[in-house]
């Protein structure tokens, strides 16, 4: 069923643009985790010194075209970074992308400081504030450690302003949009979709939510994703769990 709505997507158009060129892949999915340490408090405020050029051609991270290349972008960036730290390979900072800094995830979504939070959820962020992100079209992480400093869940938000509806009130950019979500998204993570289960057989909305599992070492890990593509905003929200990993076997 998937094979067969990838055909009608077009599948070869994301093969080609996502290569960019024939850049090298990192191994399938995510490997094993690492006991990577939890980051301190004394992270707040420093500047990421994650270098993705490698991976952005001549789109802009900071703020990423609004159309498949964009999309690319963001969730190309956001496989190799949070690949990194649930490898231990890299610490917040230095998987953080050049041009965003750490914060608080509270003081970054709510806008002031939640009671008991114990330095174990962060967002790397270029303005420090989701609204101002949400505005200036930046896309932004959430980063979020269990008790013993294993990373818990690591994932992405993109909501960007579109460009005025064509005279019949249709986004001439949703669908192609959409379809990356089916296909490319997959591709990149190495995953296959299991939500929704009809994926391949009735076309997609321009919203709805999808589920993916991706290949993290000997287990899966699932990815959820949310989306909303209208004529006034794109909306785009992954979040990648690595807390309870499905495992490919039953241990006795």
């Amino acid at each position: 069923m998937f094979a067969a709505y990838s055909d009608a997507a077009g599948q070869d158009k994301f093969i080609f643009k996502a290569d960019n060129g024939g850049l090298p892949f990192e191994p399938h999915g995510f490997g094993a985790l690492s006991n990577a340490r939890q980051p301190g408090p004394d992270v707040l405020g420093a500047e990421g010194q994650g270098d993705y050029s490698l991976y952005l051609s001549s789109f802009s991270l900071v703020t990423p075209e609004r159309d498949l290349s964009g999309l690319w972008t963001v969730f190309r960036v956001t496989q190799v970074m949070c690949r990194a730290l649930y490898r231990g390979e890299k610490n917040l900072v230095e998987a953080a992308p050049k041009g965003f800094v750490i914060a608080r995830d509270d003081i970054h979504g709510l806008g002031f400081e939640r009671p008991g939070w114990k330095g174990e959820s962060f967002a790397v962020t270029r303005t420090g504030d989701s609204e101002r992100d949400a505005a200036g079209g930046h896309p932004f992480w959430s980063v979020r450690y269990d008790d013993a400093g294993r990373l818990e869940s690591c994932g992405v938000k993109l909501v960007s302003v579109t460009q005025e509806a064509d005279a019949a009130g249709q986004d001439p950019d949703y669908d192609a949009a959409v379809r990356f979500l089916y296909v490319g998204m997959p591709q990149i993570f190495f995953g296959i979709i299991t939500e929704p289960v009809m994926a391949g057989v009735h076309p997609p909305g321009p919203g709805d939510a999808i589920t993916v599992m991706a290949p993290c070492g000997g287990a899966w890990c699932r990815i959820s994703t949310l989306y909303q593509f209208s004529p006034e905003r794109w909306y785009v929200s992954s979040r990648i769990g690595f807390g309870n990993p499905l495992g490919l076997e039953q241990t006795p």
